[in-house]
C-alpha cells in the first residue's frame, strides 16, 4: 500500500465510529480490517473473507526485585552512608518479589491472497507490561475482544463457545 493511500484510510477510520484496538480498525459495514503500521506505508487493508486464521505470541521475562531499600537501611544503621550503599547493592542481590513482564506481544494473521497465504504480523504494544497489573487486565480484555471477533470472522467458534457446546 502506498503512503498516500494508507494515510487516507487511516484518516477515514480515525474519524469513523470505530473503536481502535492496538491500531486495528474493524469496519463491519465494508467488511474489512485496517491495520495501521509504522511506517504508515506498511499498513494493511484486509477483507474479512481473506482472514483464514490467527495466532497470538508474546515473550515473558521475570525480574527479581530484591530488597535494595532494606539493605540500604540496614547498612546505614550499621556503618553510615558508605555501608548503606554497599547494603543497597547486597539487598539487590537478595531474593525478593519476582515480577513477570510481557513484551513483544503480536498478532499473526493468516490471510488468503488468492494463490498465496500471507502472514501479517502486527505488534500490539511497544513496551513491556507487568503481568497482573491494571494495565495488563485492560490489555487482556482488548486481546480477548479482538480474539473473539477474529474467530467469528474466520467462521469458527471461540474456545469458550466450543466448551459450552460440549457441555
Amino acid at each position: 500500500m502506498d503512503k498516500r493511500e494508507a494515510k487516507a484510510l487511516y484518516k477515514e477510520y480515525k474519524q469513523s465510529d470505530n473503536i481502535p484496538f492496538f491500531d486495528m480498525y474493524f469496519d463491519d459495514e465494508k467488511k474489512r480490517l485496517f491495520i495501521k503500521e509504522s511506517p504508515i506505508a506498511d499498513s494493511q487493508l484486509i477483507s474479512y473473507s481473506e482472514i483464514m486464521d490467527h495466532m497470538w505470541s508474546k515473550e515473558e521475562s521475570t525480574i527479581n526485585k530484591g530488597h535494595p531499600i532494606l539493605g540500604a537501611i540496614i547498612g546505614n544503621m550499621i556503618g553510615g552512608f558508605g555501608t548503606g550503599f554497599l547494603g543497597a547493592l547486597a539487598g539487590q542481590k537478595a531474593q525478593g518479589k519476582e515480577v513477570t513482564y510481557t513484551f513483544n506481544s503480536h498478532l499473526t494473521l493468516f490471510v488468503d491472497r488468492g494463490n498465496t497465504v500471507d502472514l501479517i504480523e502486527h505488534y500490539l504494544y511497544p513496551g513491556s507490561i507487568k503481568q497482573g497489573g491494571l494495565l495488563d487486565k485492560s490489555y487482556q480484555k482488548m486481546i480477548d475482544s479482538i480474539d473473539e471477533r477474529l474467530y467469528h470472522l474466520e467462521g469458527r467458534k471461540t474456545p469458550a463457545e466450543e466448551l459450552e457446546g460440549d457441555a
